[in-house]
Formats: structure tokens, C-alpha cells, sequence
């Protein structure tokens, strides 16, 4: 791969433009990986801070309930936790595919121009 790049940047500085548009594309589509995470995250929370509302009021009227608060408090913390594995292995997962998918591109460009 190393070789192939900088054969490439020696002899056909171009590629390099055409690179970098890819490589805008990698980065936008990580950033709306990021943007769709905090955007769940942030719907989680939401729904997490609603729900501990209405078990608080409802501890307040029977004047106990404070295993079911540490229960929920248990449970939120399960979900955002499963919440953040799960956008953490798309983010992976998507990056280890542009950087695969780079690299390939790289090498295919290379061996069709070092073939001629």
C-alpha cells in the first residue's frame, strides 16, 4: 500500500485530487454516524429523564419506592451503555470498511497505472 502511494504521489499527483474527494466522503459519512449517535443518546436521555419523573412522583404519593428508583437508575444506565456499544461498533465497523475500501482503491489504481 505504501509503495502504491507514493508511486502515485511521484507520478500521478492527480489521483491525489480525486483521493481527497473520497476521503470527504469517509469523513461526512463517519460525522453523520456521530450526529445519528448523539441524536439516539439524546433521545434516550429524554425518554430516561420522563420516565424517572413519573416513578419519582409516584414514590412521593406512596411515600417509599426507592428500590424501584435504583432499579430504573440501574436499568437507565444498561441502556445507554448498550446504547453507546452499539453506535461505538457502527462507528468502528464503518471506518474499518473506508479504511479497507481505501486501500483497495489505492492498490487497484496503482496496478492499472504501473501496468501501462
Amino acid at each position: 500500500f505504501w509503495c502504491a502511494c507514493d508511486f502515485l504521489l511521484r507520478h500521478r499527483p492527480a489521483f491525489f485530487r480525486t483521493v481527497g474527494t473520497l476521503e470527504d466522503s469517509y469523513l461526512k459519512a463517519v460525522r453523520e454516524k456521530q450526529a445519528g449517535r448523539a441524536d439516539a443518546v439524546s433521545e434516550l436521555q429524554r425518554c430516561q429523564s420522563i420516565e424517572m419523573e413519573r416513578v419519582r412522583q409516584q414514590a412521593e404519593k406512596e411515600e417509599c419506592a426507592s428500590q424501584d428508583v435504583q432499579s430504573l437508575v440501574a436499568q437507565h444506565v444498561s441502556q445507554i451503555d448498550a446504547l453507546e456499544l452499539h453506535w461505538r461498533t457502527e462507528i468502528e465497523e464503518l471506518k474499518h470498511h473506508q479504511k479497507t475500501a481505501y486501500r483497495e482503491y489505492v492498490v487497484d489504481f496503482f496496478e492499472s497505472e504501473a501496468g501501462q
